[in-house]
């Protein structure tokens, strides 16, 4: 069979990226495939006939994402986003969730009052509700609250993974009263009520941890498993045992149909274990993604075991068009992905590893013990690495974590799973019956479960068992996919079912394919070299939109980090975008004074790198600074409180001194008790007062002579009182910098703009041009 389908759907896919970053109109994208599908049909017979059918399938994918985008205007309740205190009446969809000791709810919106009307509306919003009133799907409610948009953090962004589920506003806390409860029986509504009797029943079967993790495997409902449980399991990079994924239906489905073939037949296998696999889809909800990996899961599977593998990739493209088809935003779900990749694992590696595992195990190990060995550790490693072949790039880019004994874990873990899934639904089936029927197969379960938990935690204990990866580039992640595309299709075992078009395509992929691995390595090591150390000084003014943040990058390559802005997760995102991609440490960190667009950002900083000393000047209140000091002790990083004249040397040339306050100095607001910083290399000088204002600065020209400065952080985001004239004259700066305040619509005070213009100093505002980045030798500097 021809491998059309999977050209087809790659072209497909390949088009719904496209018009996510192009943003084309639909009627371009039409207008492209209808005259694609014309050249297609008149080229039919020759050669560019594919690539012109490729092209079609391309340019109508692109259409479909562009005329499935919503359309937020002012009948969609995302509308109201940020909009002050709004009344809300929905219905409940769907089952809440439990986060804590909240609720997490989805509302259809009907209805909404805010503060000039009343207005019908539509869209979802995503309510974290408090234990009580009790609301169930199908209830009508109101909400009495903010609308606010879902935010973006480092590394992930909750905005888009809801934008995919069609959800666009969060309200956080509300007041609540159910107007009407639901009415009547609907499919989703009874569904829900199942998985609820079965939650209550499995938590009667084995005890606590194990019926919390049984209940996570079974309906993927993983509130119940407590923190440090899952932790090892993340650790050790088995959790996906408990999320319900294409890897999780692939296996079991495998080791299900493994085991009753060999009792059955194969023929009778596979049709007991279909409907097994559509039972548990609808034993966990039948939520679409679920019955996406169900489906990806059977395919594969039973096109592997049937020989089959041209037809289980040609199935695969045709669920990965269909799913996309219906919902182009699943592209870019880190679930898709990762089950589009296990399962493509499988299929492609899963065989030829189960032999090469068993014929190493039966010739190293004789005898009946040979044979069980096959059967226990022959399919889950093969399984393991299949997937993993995949998936790794994919977990280390998105996730930053690396578990080097996930191998031995899952080698360990994976196994008995399937006596996991088997006992555990069996018990569950029966004591949905009559409670004490399921208890034998419950207690059976129970075996398999603590053996699970123990070994999870036992090897999470294992020193080095997980390492922090710094951010990987996507270039990096799709050159070794193009690698491991170019090894696999170059191999003389799959060239045969490939096609003839696929086969030339191999030549040349062969031909090239320790080239192509070493220009990887390359690019990795351009890449590093980019980034090491030149020998120069470079202080980088964030926009970090509220607040101030700078970073400094000394010419070894030590890091310094002056205040953090109000976000954690944008400067997280800041700061690693420049700083090498493996470093993760940071010499110090300074807050200038405790509020909030000051300290807020830093939080985050605290919690991921490695920090030699936390300096501040004096205590505050805000619930960000305390929340720094907590972090910092909590770490184990030394704090300290500065002085005047108190110098923090780094790397032997480059030297932060502090100016200002002094314990005794008397501040009239925490503004003019802002730490004041002077750094130094050569003669290249930089200030940075943080937010103080014109009394603090009389006050700290009192206590210094001379703060002349090449470069001027302006102090208080450019605010009416932010330059003291004698003050901006005895600094003299040649560069002077606005980062923004804690209003982002805010300009610097016409004044200040004014005294600057007078000292002719270049004024940047980042707010408005984005960062800074100023480089200096210690003699000549550069502004990029």
């Amino acid at each position: 069979m021809t491998m059309r389908l999977v050209w087809m759907a790659v072209a497909w896919v390949v088009g719904i990226w496209l018009a996510q970053q192009a943003q084309v109109p639909s009627a371009v994208w039409l207008g492209g495939f209808g005259a694609a599908v014309v050249a297609a049909a008149l080229a039919r017979r020759t050669r560019a006939g594919l690539p012109l059918l490729a092209a079609a399938f391309l340019l109508l994918g692109a259409w479909r994402y562009t005329v499935g985008l919503p359309r937020i205007d002012a009948a969609h309740v995302a509308h109201y986003n940020e909009s002050g205190s709004v009344s809300l009446v929905g219905v409940v969809y769907g089952e809440p969730e439990p986060k804590g000791a909240r609720w997490r709810v989805r509302i259809s919106a009907r209805e909404i009052t805010h503060a000039y009307g009343r207005a019908p509306v539509h869209g979802f919003v995503l309510a974290t509700l408090p234990a009580f009133p009790v609301v169930r799907d199908g209830d009508t409610v109101r909400l009495d609250g903010e609308l606010t948009t879902p935010p973006v953090w480092e590394g992930f962004s909750y905005r888009d993974y809801l934008a995919r589920e069609n959800v666009f506003s969060l309200m956080n806390m509300p007041s609540v009263e159910v107007l009407e409860h639901a009415q009547g029986w609907n499919l989703r509504r009874m569904l829900g009520a199942l998985r609820a009797r079965c939650e209550s029943v499995l938590a009667a079967l084995p005890p606590n941890p194990e019926a919390a993790l049984l209940t996570g495997i079974l309906l993927g409902r993983e509130g119940g498993i407590s923190a440090d449980v899952m932790d090892a399991f993340r650790t050790t990079a088995t959790a996906h045992i408990i999320a319900i994924s294409g890897f999780n239906i692939t296996v079991i489905a495998g080791a299900l149909l493994r085991m009753l073939t060999r009792t059955v037949g194969r023929r009778w296998a596979v049709a007991a274990t279909i409907p097994l696999v559509v039972l548990y889809t609808i034993l966990v909800g039948a939520d679409p993604p679920v019955v996406r990996a169900a489906i990806m899961g059977c395919i594969a599977l039973v096109a592997l075991l049937l020989g089959r593998r041209s037809d289980a990739l040609n199935a695969l493209a045709v669920s990965a068009l269909l799913m996309t088809a219906i919902r182009p935003q699943a592209l870019w779900d880190v679930g898709f992905q990762l089950s589009f990749a296990a399962t493509l694992g499988m299929i492609l590696y899963a065989e030829p590893l189960h032999r090469r595992v068993g014929a190493f195990l039966s010739a190293h190990i004789p005898g009946a013990l040979g044979k069980a060995a096959v059967g226990w550790l022959g399919d889950g490693l093969a399984a393991t690495l299949a997937a993993q072949v995949l998936t790794l790039p994919l977990t280390v880019a998105y996730f930053h974590n690396l578990s080097p004994i996930s191998l031995v874990a899952n080698l360990l873990i994976v196994p008995v799973q399937p006596q996991v899934m088997v006992w555990g639904g069996v018990g569950l089936l029966l004591a949905l019956i009559w409670l004490p029927l399921g208890m034998p197969a419950g207690w059976t379960a129970w075996l398999f479960l603590a053996y699970t938990i123990r070994m999870a935690e036992a090897l999470a204990a294992v020193p080095g068992a997980s390492l922090e990866v710094a951010r990987v580039p996507w270039p990096v992640v799709a050159g070794y996919y193009v690698v491991v595309a170019g090894l696999t299709f170059g191999s003389q075992r799959v060239r045969h079912w490939l096609g003839p078009a696929a086969r030339r395509w191999a030549k040349v992929v062969r031909r090239w394919r320790w080239q192509g691995a070493l220009a990887v390595v390359a690019a990795l090591v351009w890449a590093a070299g980019l980034q090491m150390p030149d020998g120069r000084l470079h202080v980088h003014f964030i926009n970090v939109g509220e607040g101030d943040a700078v970073l400094i990058r000394t010419p070894k390559g030590s890091a310094v980090l002056i205040d953090g802005g109000s976000d954690p997760a944008r400067l997280l995102s800041e700061v690693g975008r420049r700083l090498p991609f493996w470093q993760r440490s940071l010499a110090l960190v300074f807050l200038t004074h405790p509020h909030a667009d000051h300290a807020g950002g830093l939080i985050g900083v605290l919690e991921r790198y490695n920090v030699g000393a936390f300096v501040d000047a004096r205590p505050g209140k805000t619930p960000e600074y305390k929340a720094c000091v907590a972090e910092a002790q909590a770490r184990g990083i030394p704090r300290i409180q500065a002085t005047p004249g108190q110098r923090f040397v780094v790397d032997g040339d480059v030297v932060l001194e502090v100016l200002y306050p002094s314990p005794t100095t008397p501040c009239r607001s925490v503004n003019d008790c802002s730490m004041v910083i002077r750094l130094t290399l050569g003669r290249a000088t930089f200030l940075f007062p943080g937010d103080l204002e014109e009394e603090g600065q009389l006050l700290l020209m009192n206590q210094q002579d001379g703060p002349r400065s090449l470069v001027l952080k302006v102090p208080h985001h450019g605010g009416e009182n932010a330059l003291q004239e004698s003050f901006l004259a005895a600094v003299a700066p040649r560069v002077a910098v606005i980062q923004g305040g804690p209003r982002a619509a805010a300009d610097p005070h016409p004044t200040t703009l004014r005294r600057l213009e007078a000292t002719g100093a270049t004024v940047w505002q980042t707010r408005r041009k984005g960062s800074l980045e100023i480089v200096t030798d210690g003699e000549k500097y550069w502004v990029r």
